[in-house]
């Protein structure tokens, strides 16, 4: 079933302290590639912590639970590529299970 299919049926269940989930692991910066905070980076850098959460998120019946990036970091935002990607690139995104 598709995320729009889902919602047409029926009231879907998000939840999303994505960044207050991330800072209970503390985290050092070569953790996030070098640039501490980086929390859209995590998902390359750290992928086992994000899995971890968003597994938190689905087992108490959670359907959604928002990507790392959703706010994307100071560094992000300075980077040539992220000013170069669409801005559906940098809209909210969830990741479902």
């Amino acid at each position: 079933m598709t995320f729009r299919e889902a919602i047409a049926k029926r009231v879907l269940v998000f939840d999303g302290a994505m960044g207050t989930q991330i800072q209970r692991h503390q985290l050092t910066a070569a953790e996030y590639g070098g640039k501490e905070g980086a929390n859209d980076l995590l998902v390359l850098t750290r992928p086992d912590v994000v899995e971890e959460i968003h597994a938190r998120y689905f087992a108490v019946g959670c359907d959604a639970a928002p990507s790392p990036g959703q706010r994307r970091s100071s560094s992000a935002r300075r980077s040539p590529r992220a000013m170069k990607s669409p801005p559906v690139a940098r809209s909210r995104s969830f990741v479902t299970p």
